[in-house]
């Protein structure tokens, strides 16, 4: 009784008692799925199939409805089954040859105390899943629903259920009473994120993390990955643990839905899992050109097909965003002199208040929408670290402190002594600018209005600093004056004295 108790006890119930003495009939097994199980997917549904693995003589009554338990079973199975190479040897099983017709030997199936049924399961259902696997199955007659069950007509015998979203099988002795069976129904989840992406700018590399949380029964796994324009793919996916080209395979070529790339899990990495597990899939991609404003945070997301139905699943979290920032630069003159925009000034880009180098730029020509600079990328040929203003816009920058340090000042102006900081982030929107123009003829003024960083400068010369030659000058001379006037005080008092 214990023996059997282990054989036909896992998980979940089906079956009932069958004399030898009637005919074989049918059991209904009805299937359906949890209805308020946490995280289940509220569309999700799952088909069956059931495998028989053993011939099953019951006999008696059933003693133990709920783990499927008779008075008496005789199994067998024949040396034809496509199960027999995993059954024969397997670990707490005793095969005893019960006869030979025609080439083909039926063998008694006896278990000990060491025999695992779930260890039994997992086996068997690696081998139906197995690519090319052609063993005969009964199928549900539809796919179980949170409001619709599934049903399998099944005669005596030890049966495998498997369902196709990869759930845990069932491994169960089957009679003639119709059972209902509820699964758990445990099913994978994916999960994309990025370090924290503030600060990073055009030409820089993000780095991403895609958690698939994989089930026991896992089947026919493909992750995929879809990332905006702006982003470049670098190809460099690694699962730590995993073998590239054995346990999974990464497809970037050639895809017709849209995706940057597939991770496709090999199906026998896939059947070594047999308890819940976090599989951790790394990789990067680079800002590119054309992200000028923002990655799309609408696209720059990952989904996880599974099952043999082919299932997918996808949350909010798989969704990633890399914000990027851009400014506007004026450069005018003085409030007193109208804010009149200067042309001819020339900047550098630093993301230092002091020293450093400067941050290496393409002006880009946009007819349409205006011409603007961004930060160069590798594939960029010809760069520059020079920003000519007027009015000019800097785009593709992440969020921080920038600094821009004026190397020409406008002829007639004086050149600013230190670098202007430029704080951008998403509270720190410095606006357009706007401007107007006054005059009339070869006397149109463009004038500052609003919006952007403003940079005025200041014309006359500029005196020498404090310390300066300058200074040093004034202190000779000044110093030759008091000497001369002592030398002629003492002078003119000692005449004084001889005339006395």
């Amino acid at each position: 009784m214990k023996t059997m108790k282990k054989l036909a006890s896992v998980a979940l119930a089906l079956c009932l008692a069958l004399s030898l003495a009637v005919p074989t009939l049918a059991a209904e097994v009805t299937i359906k799925l949890p209805q308020a199980a946490e995280g289940t997917d509220p569309n999700v549904s799952e088909t069956y199939k059931a495998y028989k693995i053993f011939d099953a003589d019951v006999a008696g009554e059933e003693v133990n409805e709920a783990n499927s338990t008779f008075d008496h079973v005789a199994y067998s199975i024949s040396d034809n089954s496509p199960f027999y190479a995993t059954v024969n040897g397997f670990a707490g099983i005793t095969l005893t040859e019960l006869r030979e017709e025609n080439g083909v030997k039926t063998f008694n199936v006896a278990v000990d105390d060491t025999f695992v049924a779930a260890d039994l399961a997992a086996a068997l259902q690696a081998v139906v899943t197995a690519e090319g696997f052609t063993g005969e199955a009964i199928e549900a007659d539809k796919a179980a629903t949170l409001t619709e069950n599934a049903t399998l007509n099944l005669t005596d015998g030890y049966f495998l259920i498997v369902g196709t979203l990869g759930s845990k099988a069932i491994l169960d002795t089957v009679g003639q009473q119709n059972v209902t069976i509820t699964t758990k129904n445990e099913l994978p989840t994916i999960k994309k994120e990025t370090p924290d992406v503030e600060g990073l700018k055009i030409g820089d590399t993000v780095n991403y993390t895609i958690t698939v949380h994989a089930k026991a029964g896992a089947s026919k796994y493909v992750v995929h990955d879809t990332m905006g324009i702006g982003l470049t793919f670098n190809n460099d996916v690694v699962i730590e643990g995993l073998t590239a080209g054995v346990d999974y395979n990464v497809v970037a070529e050639g895809l017709e839905d849209n995706c940057t790339f597939h991770v496709v899990f090999a199906q026998d990495y896939l059947n070594t899992i047999d308890a819940a597990k976090d599989i951790v899939i790394t990789y990067s991609a680079t800002i590119n050109s054309n992200a000028t404003i923002s990655v799309d945070t609408t696209t720059n997301k990952a989904t996880l097909d599974y099952g043999e139905n082919g299932h997918t699943e996808e949350s909010e979290d798989t969704q990633t965003e890399t914000p990027l920032y851009s400014f506007d630069l004026a450069k005018t003159n003085s409030d007193q002199m109208g804010k009149e925009v200067l042309t001819g000034a020339e900047f550098s880009l630093y993301d230092v208040a002091e020293g450093g180098e400067a941050i290496a730029l393409v002006l880009v020509e946009d007819a349409e929408n205006g011409n603007y600079y961004r930060p160069a990328t590798a594939e960029d040929a010809t760069t520059t670290t020079v920003i000519e203003a007027g009015v000019v816009t800097i785009k593709g920058l992440g969020k921080g402190t920038y600094y821009l340090q004026e190397d020409v000042a406008p002829d007639g102006y004086n050149k600013l002594n230190a670098r202007t900081p430029v704080e951008l982030g998403p509270d720190k929107n410095l606006g357009e600018v706007v401007t107007t123009t006054t005059g009339e003829g070869d006397a149109l003024k463009t004038i500052y209005v609003s919006g952007g960083l403003r940079i005025e400068n200041l014309t006359g010369a500029e005196l020498p600093a404090a310390g300066g030659i300058g200074t040093t000058l004034f202190y000779i001379g000044g110093g030759v004056l008091v000497a001369a006037a002592g030398i002629l005080l003492i002078t003119k008092k000692r005449m004084a004295s001889e005339e006395e």
